[in-house]
């Protein structure tokens, strides 16, 4: 007689034997599900976690590579400032130098020696280059600038020298003329005198007037448009010379010409500041040459007074002398 199976639970006879068997059979089924939802939980998180870790990473390193980036422009943009910084300190030096060297001049040879300073300026800011003075014999322009670049030459700078007070066209009508005559790429007018209404900086038509104190300045941008040009290694020409019109555009632009104006304006600051130091340092020194004076004459009041003691003067003439002297003085 086959013995009935109990319910597992409830102890009580189970009419159908095969019941445990489909319910342990379904137990089974069930508990593989549930483990198989485990796993499938167990990588979606691990996914998740995997992704939160990757973008952790990502953002540290774009923080880290922000970091850098901005740490190498501070950098460069310290450096170019003490670049400008340099060039500004030189060419407030230059215009020093200048100033000295033409309040002991007449006016035909401030002239000359406006041309020689301008040339040493770009002389110094373009060592490379080929700048020479143009005596009047050889050619109506002042200074012929060859740009040089990878041992090659890219073209030509010819600049006109005005050490003026009133400004007149015909500066610019021989400036052109010289351009043409020395088959040069840019005709820069370097003058002390502006067109009305202009001022350190402005374009007539294919000529730069320039401000001696910026000079070098605005002839290096003018030069880098002349290099980019004549490259011959930089892309088509047609590449070449788009970029090279772009570039002038901008130099032609009111906003280079407001940062250059800014930059003479803060040298001129500079150079009446400096002239006020030598103004106050001269009276200083006045004052103090007068002290030293007094101090000597003193000096040798007293040692007068004594030689005449040791000679042998009675004191009452001494006296009377001195007496004599005050009242001269009053």
């Amino acid at each position: 007689m086959t013995k009935n199976r109990k319910c597992p639970v409830c102890e009580q006879p189970l009419p159908d034997p095969s019941a445990v068997a489909r319910a342990e059979k379904n137990l089974e089924k069930l508990s593989a599900k549930r483990e198989a939802e485990f796993q499938r939980q167990l990588e979606t998180e691990l996914r998740r976690a995997e992704r939160t870790a990757e973008a952790k990473a990502r953002k540290q390193y774009e923080a880290k590579l922000k970091s850098v980036e901005e740490a190498a422009a501070t950098k460069a943009r310290t450096e170019e400032r003490r670049r400008q910084d340099r060039l500004q300190d030189q060419l407030m030096r230059q215009n020093d130098e200048l100033r000295r060297k033409l309040e002991r001049l007449t006016a035909d040879e401030k002239g000359e020696i406006g041309e020689a300073d301008i040339r040493r300026a770009l002389q110094e800011a373009f060592p490379t280059d080929i700048i020479e003075r143009i005596g009047k014999s050889r050619g109506s322009a002042d200074i012929r600038h060859e740009v040089r670049e990878q041992g090659r030459t890219c073209g030509v700078i010819i600049y006109e020298v005005k050490n003026v007070a009133k400004w007149s066209t015909d500066y610019l009508k021989q400036a052109r003329k010289s351009l043409a005559l020395h088959h040069g790429a840019q005709a820069v007018l370097v003058s002390t005198a502006f067109p009305a209404g202009k001022k350190y900086l402005t374009f007539e038509k294919d000529v730069a007037v320039v401000h001696p104190t910026i000079v070098a300045s605005v002839v290096r941008a003018l030069r880098q448009v002349i290099v980019v040009r004549g490259a011959a290694t930089a892309g088509t020409h047609a590449e070449r010379s788009r970029k090279a019109d772009k570039l002038l555009q901008f130099v032609k632009s009111d906003e280079y010409r407001r940062g250059m104006k800014a930059v003479a304006e803060s040298i001129a600051d500079l150079i009446r500041l400096q002239g006020k130091e030598r103004q106050q340092h001269d009276r200083t020194w006045a004052a103090q040459s007068d002290l030293y004076r007094a101090v000597e004459q003193g000096h040798a009041a007293v040692d007068s007074r004594v030689a005449q003691i040791v000679s042998g003067v009675p004191l009452s003439l001494v006296k009377d002398d001195e007496d004599a002297d005050e009242t001269a003085a009053g």
